[in-house]
């Protein structure tokens, strides 16, 4: 998930707005756990693929953002130092929650100390962006929605020695893609052994899984900018018609005959596609500022959600008497509200100042 472009005054407004869909949606399939009656995860089933679509609108709008200066010679350098001042301020603090959340819940269970020192060498590891060597399951146990984060952080590098040349991300798009196709077809690398065909990619056997869907994602939506800026007519429509393509694909379940299929279709197809149409509309003004605060709040409402949910479950049990979480539409209904507004506030009062103070320290 990036921002959207500094170095012109063309805002990708209808683009924002759909990364915050992919963000909320992606928070609500990981709250079931708290539901009362278990939330049905058949009503987001498809959810999880909106990780491959935030990576098709990272790699778009970092094409268009940074494109010129890396075919300027921008180095690597530089451009991930900026990459990481865009993350750090956020994805240190979940780091940080999720320790204490996880830390809260050892204590009120009574476990020994060797699990408080077990999760303070992850959180060392979280915090240097290093997946975790001590836990066998999860890249990254405190927060494990962050393994997306080193997959984007790869394709970043990549993108730099690519420079958004068509000549070098044609090829390296075509193989992910084949990859991909290939691996997901066979069940290779923890494809298929979760909820979803394509989902997979935060834990260490299944790290070359994350790796093809990020690399082959990200560097379509580079090619899909290159294709998007050659000027070729596009059909107008309207803003919210994208927008609702995007909820019916993560809503609505794969067909039962091809799952695996489907989502391959929808990956290497059709979030490309949905990007390219999308990025041209023109929302109006009520409905922009609306796409525009969805876009500043996703990557909080992403990367802070574990924690946040942890935290106010063992909460919840520890009100309640109980040593374990708690099981409550309320409480679940509360999480999700309560993951907005901290995402809103975070970014005016914590994320801007941070990156501004990162950014002189680096300068």
């Amino acid at each position: 998930m990036s921002d959207a472009t500094k170095t012109t005054t063309r805002n990708f407004v209808t683009l924002d707005g759909l990364r915050g869909v992919a963000a909320l949606a992606i928070a609500v399939r990981h709250a079931p756990f708290l539901w009362e009656r278990g939330y049905p995860l058949t009503v987001l089933s498809e959810s999880y693929l909106a990780v491959d679509f935030f990576f098709v609108l990272s790699g778009f709008v970092l094409a268009h953002a940074y494109g010129p200066r890396l075919s300027e010679g921008m180095g690597f350098r530089q451009f991930i130092t900026v990459r990481l001042i865009r993350f750090s301020p956020l994805y240190w603090l979940s780091a940080l929650l999720g320790f204490a959340a996880a830390a809260g819940g050892f204590l009120a269970l009574g476990l020994s100390g060797a699990w408080l020192q077990a999760l303070l060498r992850n959180l060392v590891f979280a915090l240097l962006w290093l997946p975790t060597a001590f836990y066998p399951a999860a890249l990254f146990p405190l927060n494990s929605p962050a393994w997306s984060l080193l997959q984007e952080l790869i394709a970043n590098a990549l993108l730099v020695w690519t420079r958004t040349s068509l000549k070098r991300c044609i090829p390296l798009v075509a193989a992910a893609a084949v990859g991909l196709a290939v691996a997901v077809g066979f069940g290779w690398f923890g494809f298929g052994a979760a909820s979803g065909a394509m989902d997979a990619g935060s834990g260490w056997a299944s790290f070359p899984a994350g790796l093809l869907r990020a690399l082959y994602s990200f560097f379509a939506g580079s090619v899909t900018y290159r294709l998007w800026q050659s000027g070729k007519p596009r059909p107008p429509l309207p803003p919210l018609l994208p927008a609702a393509l995007l909820c019916a694909i993560l809503i609505l379940p794969a067909p039962a005959a091809f799952p695996a299929a489907y989502d391959l279709l929808v990956t290497l197809l059709g979030f490309p596609l949905l990007v390219y149409l999308a990025a041209g509309t023109a929302p109006a003004r009520r409905l922009a500022a609306l796409f525009a605060w969805l876009g500043r709040v996703s990557y909080g409402v992403y990367v802070l959600q574990m924690p946040l949910y942890v935290g106010i479950s063992y909460f919840a049990g520890w009100r309640a008497g109980g040593d374990r979480f708690i099981h409550s539409d309320f409480h679940a209904g509360l999480a999700v509200l309560a993951l907005l507004v901290l995402a809103t506030l975070l970014d005016r009062y914590y994320v801007v100042p941070f990156r501004r103070f990162l950014t002189r320290a680096g300068s």
